[in-house]
């Protein structure tokens, strides 16, 4: 049987449109001109993605917002249309600078919408916006997930239900965007089969979900490069201080990061796994909430992950509570998961390589993978820190934290231990 999730919003064109401008609108609602300057000039190019030529005949709009949203209704949008030329190009002229003002560009191109993001013309008032577009196909087999995050967000020791948000960051790989087949869906999204009040929280933007046993079907199109995430949330039952959760993987899947509220003296619920080595990433700070963390390394399409969660507060405790996720940080976690830069806020690592002389095939595999997503943590940390984002002190234990993880996985993988 299947069952539509409860979603809503307006149309996919406006909501898509709508949330590329509304950071920018929330944070420059400065007072608006009373005389319109109405100099303002976007243009740009329109490009086939997938075969390198420019698009000529195709209708290209510009949207502008110049309201804030109330009561969680959209503001209206002014649309002007042009049509691009023979080699691709179009321009908007005389558009309105007024402070504060967003402008977001789009083409539909094969039945999907594309957009230029959100575009400023207060300050400089002539902007390019060039836009990608692409061929379709129902055709998934380039895509995989960059990352899959499982957070336990919180238990209830009274009913005996564990809350998991389960984050996932798409990649699509190919030169296509990858559409509905026949029967109307394009991605998966497996839950454990036993978890209840599966629904997708908010920033869903992957179309109209459907549950049908223990997978979610999207239906927005997946355009090539990396998406946005999407994150679902589910209750599984537990009981005495214990629960089981096993999922299987849809795409090839870099990492899986399992998320676990610690207490301050970085004690709390564990996770083992019967099908897969997993390695600790020990803890990390999130706001001011500890996490002890989990990874899995690369797993591969119909891989079953099989999971237990153990020491939960049980049932009759009344005075040891697990720490949740405020939902306004579940935005920064799916970010965290999705880039894999959490080492900048570490706080303390554990990692947990065995010591071997001679390395399993698939522990080996776990480690390599490790290690890849540590090098990539390493220059996302070096690029933050050249850009400000991450002060001098937080950047060089950060650093030196990450090498020492390398180190103790190069060691590993030879089969040197760290005593010797």
């Amino acid at each position: 049987m299947n069952r539509r999730i409860d979603t809503r919003g307006d149309s996919p064109v406006k909501r898509a449109l709508f949330a590329l401008a509304l950071l920018a609108i929330i944070s420059a609602l400065l007072p608006f001109s009373v005389a319109a300057d109405t100099n303002g000039r976007i243009s740009g190019t329109v490009t086939n993605g997938t075969s390198g030529q420019p698009v000529s005949g195709s209708t290209v709009t510009v949207s502008r917002f110049d309201k804030k949203p109330e009561g969680g209704v959209m503001p209206q949008s002014v649309d002007l249309t042009a049509i691009t030329t023979g080699d691709g190009r179009y321009s908007f002229d005389g558009l309105d600078t007024s402070t504060g003002l967003v402008y977001a560009v789009s083409v539909t191109f094969q039945g999907v919408l594309y957009s230029s993001g959100m575009v400023q013309i207060s300050s400089s008032p002539e902007q390019t916006a060039d836009i990608s577009v692409y061929e379709t196909t129902p055709d998934q087999s380039a895509v995989s997930l960059s990352s899959r995050g499982l957070i336990l967000n919180a238990v209830d020791r009274e009913t005996g239900a564990a809350s998991i948000v389960d984050v996932f960051s798409f990649d699509n790989a190919g030169n296509k965007t990858v559409i509905a087949g026949d029967e109307g869906r394009t991605l998966r999204f497996s839950v454990p089969p036993n978890a209840a009040e599966v629904g997708p929280r908010a920033g869903f933007d992957f179309g109209t979900p459907s549950l049908e046993g223990s997978t979610v079907y999207a239906t927005s199109p997946l355009r090539p490069g990396a998406a946005n995430p999407a994150s679902l949330g589910y209750v599984l039952p537990y009981s005495g201080s214990t629960f089981e959760l096993s999922v299987t993987t849809d795409y090839p899947t870099q990492d899986v990061r399992i998320l676990v509220p610690a207490g301050e003296d970085g004690k709390g619920a564990r996770v083992v796994s019967d099908t897969k080595p997993l390695l600790d990433g020990g803890i990390i700070s999130i706001g001011s909430q500890p996490y002890h963390v989990w990874s899995t390394g690369m797993l591969q399409k119909g891989d079953v992950l099989s999971l237990r969660f153990l020491d939960l507060p049980t049932a009759t405790s009344a005075n040891r509570a697990l720490s949740t996720i405020e939902p306004a940080l579940i935005a920064i976690v799916a970010l965290l998961l999705a880039t894999g830069v959490a080492g900048w806020v570490v706080r303390s690592r554990r990692l947990s390589a065995p010591r071997i002389v001679t390395v399993a095939p698939a522990l080996a595999d776990t480690l390599e993978a490790r290690r890849a997503a540590l090098t990539e943590e390493l220059r996302g940390l070096e690029a933050a820190h050249t850009a400000g984002l991450v002060d001098s002190p937080e950047y060089q234990r950060s650093r030196r934290l990450i090498l020492e993880d390398l180190r103790r996985i190069s060691r590993a993988m030879r089969g040197i231990g760290d005593d010797e």
